[in-house]
């Protein structure tokens, strides 16, 4: 006498893989898209935490009103590379990179204090000009 559990399990199992019979938290994951995963985490909560404190907390003069417009992570030189802009047409782009560089240390330990890191990642600025327009580029690099 046949059961109709076996019909079932026939059907089920045609094709025997290496991994069949593993629960799905003991799969390996792709390292190489777990660490970009990360690198993507990283840069969301920077530039999070740069555009909260440029907004609010920042007391220089030629800050105000200088946005964060992207932060991306360089895991080869361990860097992260934050884009500012301004609305401001008349605003200096060599005033505000030295006024970033002057506050680079305090904008670190900003960023320090929101992640959750052995190492907190450099500091590298690009100046990209006005919002709407193209603007000037300017690079700082540490």
């Amino acid at each position: 006498m046949k059961t109709h559990q076996s019909n079932r399990t026939r059907l089920l199992c045609a094709e025997w893989r290496e991994d069949d019979g593993l629960a799905p938290r003991f799969e390996q994951r792709d390292p190489v898209k777990q660490q970009a995963r990360k690198d993507q985490q990283l840069s969301k909560q920077a530039h999070r935490t740069l555009s909260l404190f440029l907004e609010g907390e920042c007391k220089h003069p030629d800050l105000l009103g200088v946005e964060v417009l992207a932060v991306q992570y360089e895991p080869a030189k361990q860097r992260l590379c934050v884009s500012v802009g301004s609305p401001n047409n008349a605003t200096n782009s060599e005033a505000i990179l030295a006024a970033l560089k002057h506050s680079q240390a305090v904008l670190r330990s900003v960023v320090a204090a929101s992640l959750h890191r052995k190492k907190v990642p450099a500091l590298s600025f690009h100046y990209v000009g006005s919002n709407n327009t193209g603007g000037e580029s300017c690079l700082f690099k540490p």
